[in-house]
């Protein structure tokens, strides 16, 4: 399997991702998922993923595992909050529309020339920055994490999408 092939398959999971995001809330009964504030890095409800069907336990799971998910902070779909954060879920989206875009602009755009990596890394200190931010203050809003959230996304998309160029470029012993 080629890297190209990976990178198709890494951008059909985070579509599948997302949607599962979304339905997973949808299909349950009205706020059956509120309340969910942890801390990223620890499962705090395994209890509660225990009892769910495994895609929606593992969807959940792996918000519960890598986000914080404060209510305060998600989406709501169906009166239950998804189970990752609205930065997170935007940070998805944002890789998403990247690596779709780098699919079309991938003939007039060189993802490994020095403009683009440094833009891509600029949309992800912005992300960076807010979040630094609003640690500190309140001047982190719903509607700016969602905002710099895409950017890094778009950053990240980029950037996976050099890492793809680059490794083929090395197995095929391009110099560059």
């Amino acid at each position: 399997m080629n890297v190209y092939s990976l990178y198709r398959i890494f951008l059909l999971l985070m579509v599948l991702t997302v949607a599962a995001c979304i339905s997973i809330p949808a299909f349950y009964p009205y706020g059956t998922f509120v309340h969910l504030d942890g801390i990223a890095g620890a499962i705090d409800h395994a209890d509660l993923w225990m009892s769910m069907d495994p895609l929606s336990a593992i969807v959940y799971g792996m918000g519960d595992l890598f986000c914080h998910q404060e209510m305060a902070r998600s989406f709501i779909v169906n009166g239950s909050q998804m189970p990752f954060c609205i930065r997170d879920i935007s940070i998805f989206i944002g890789i998403i529309i990247s690596m779709a875009a780098w699919e079309v602009m991938q003939l007039y755009v060189d993802p490994l020339s020095r403009k683009v990596l440094i833009t891509a890394f600029i949309l992800i200190f912005i992300m960076a920055a807010d979040w630094a931010v609003g640690q500190h203050t309140d001047m982190s809003s719903m509607l700016l994490r969602e905002a710099t959230g895409i950017l890094a996304g778009l950053g990240i998309g980029t950037l996976i999408k050099a890492y793809c160029d680059r490794s083929y470029q090395i197995s095929m012993g391009i110099r560059r």
